[in-house]
């Protein structure tokens, strides 16, 4: 029977919003059907080196998400076909290994003590630890990144075979950490060696240092597709199907203007439509662009007002926690009890915030990021007289910048009475030259900042000797003759 090692392979009719038929993604659905079909089909006539490395990529909302959902979900319908899934987290960027820990910890935790050894020899000291096998102590060998590829590989080509064919699904790879994405791009190279279909979404949001690292994946994929943006004629069936059939041409047509065509705007602004009751007719047309505005949710005060100052903790909650989210866990870091939980996860669930899996987990599906920055948000919306002072704010109010303001409680400086708070710097006369200071020059460096505006005393050059002061007129000094 197939599997999923992680517990998150394909949904159950019904309780995701995912499950939604996916309009104009035909040709993506079919390369991935026949992708899985392949690799099945070769691996039961005996072949070992099928692999291949499939591709989706496009803006956030566009459907990745729930096109791999799919993926995942015919593969899992294939007999001994087995599925391994991870997700990139934006919190968990710096994290190293955090999307290999994901992707193969379920299945190397349920290893026997003999199969352990088999699959591990004598990497299980280097490997475990990065992978989340036992915790790093003293008589283990230190964590060395290039160590940990090195035991991967070896590794995997030892685990491929026990559970082919193999299906590898990452999303979010724009969020995967150095380590992981390395190693992915490496594998990637070398899975047509294996009995593997590696499976692969992101956006176009990658760090500099990793732009390198998903070209090489680029060149390598055999099947690369950029999901584009729904079509008019498209948008009007779908605001059809939510609305009715009595919804106005015009209507539609500004649904995919203020949309731009995208799948999850799309959806978000007709569950909006759908609450405030709004007739699908060419006189409420104007007002969906402050509609597709609030559905988006680029502002806290939407999510106050559409969710509740409890849920909206909930979800800061979930997305603390990142790719690994367990709702007690949830629960306890947003000081609720188990039934505020409840009704918190149904009304995220209900706005395509969260996803429930089978195995008891939740995942943060929301693809927009001002969920995703409780921290950054909440001080924003902060009343100013209340936002916390922090060091930068300090440097700011001591003095740091140009611009600075004051320290409040301490008296401003003041200039002292009859002397102004700057002099101009008087200009050059004509026959004045360059590099020669004269009286009131404040141009040089050495007299800038309200210094002294007085000559230098001449210097003399190596070899020469020190030039004598000339005498005063009313001395009446001998000029030398």
């Amino acid at each position: 029977m197939s599997s999923d090692q992680n517990g998150r392979g394909g949904q159950t009719p019904g309780t995701t919003p995912t499950e939604r038929p996916l309009h104009e993604r035909e040709a993506e659905l079919d390369a991935a059907e026949h992708a899985v079909s392949r690799l099945c089909r070769k691996f039961a006539a005996g072949g070992t080196e099928i692999g291949e490395v499939l591709l989706f990529s496009g803006p956030g909302g566009m459907g990745k998400t729930s096109l791999l959902d799919q993926v995942r979900r015919l593969a899992g319908l294939r007999p001994k076909c087995t599925v391994l899934f991870a997700r990139g987290g934006e919190r968990q960027r710096n994290e190293p290994f955090h999307v290999l820990r994901q992707l193969l910890q379920p299945v190397l935790g349920a290893l026997s003590a003999n199969e352990r050894n088999e699959v591990f020899g004598g990497w299980y000291g280097i490997v475990g630890p990065a992978i989340g096998l036992v915790p790093p102590s003293d008589e283990l060998e230190p964590l060395d990144p290039q160590g940990v590829r090195d035991g991967l590989d070896f590794v995997f080509t030892q685990l491929a075979p026990r559970f082919a064919p193999l299906v590898l699904v990452v999303d979010d790879l724009h969020w995967a950490d150095q380590e992981s994405l390395g190693w992915l791009a490496s594998f990637a190279v070398r899975s047509r060696e294996l009995p593997v279909l590696l499976v692969l979404a992101y956006r176009d949001e990658f760090d500099h240092p990793a732009q390198l690292l998903r070209q090489q994946i680029e060149g390598i994929a055999r099947y690369r597709h950029e999901l584009r943006r729904l079509t008019p004629d498209t948008v009007a069936d779908i605001v059809r199907a939510e609305l009715g059939e009595h919804a106005d041409d015009a209507f539609c047509r500004q649904v995919w203007a203020v949309t731009g065509g995208i799948p999850f705007d799309i959806g978000a602004l007709l569950r909006e439509v759908r609450d405030q009751g709004l007739e699908a007719s060419e006189e409420n047309a104007r007002e969906l662009h402050d509609l597709a505005a609030a559905a988006r949710g680029e502002t806290l005060q939407h999510w106050l007002d559409k969710l509740g100052p409890t849920t909206l903790h909930f979800a800061w909650a979930c997305a603390l926690l990142g790719t690994d989210i367990r709702q007690p866990l949830a629960a306890t870091i947003a000081g609720q009890g188990p039934d505020q939980a409840d009704d918190s996860v149904r009304k995220l669930r209900k706005q395509r915030v969260l996803t429930s899996q089978p195995n008891g987990r939740l995942e943060f599906v929301h693809p927009r990021p001002h969920l995703r920055h409780p921290v950054r948000d909440r001080r924003r919306a902060a009343p100013a007289g209340r936002r916390p002072r922090g060091p930068a704010r300090r440097r700011t109010a001591g003095g740091g910048g140009d611009r600075a303001r004051p320290v409040p409680g301490r008296p401003r400086a003041r200039p002292r009475p009859g002397r102004p708070r700057c002099r101009a710097a008087p200009r050059r006369p004509p026959g004045g030259r360059r590099g020669v200071p004269l009286p009131g020059d404040r141009t040089r460096p050495e007299l800038r900042r309200g210094r002294p505006a007085h000559p230098r005393p001449a210097r003399a050059r190596p070899g020469q000797l020190a030039p004598q002061p000339a005498a005063h007129a009313d001395q009446g000094g001998a000029q030398p003759g």
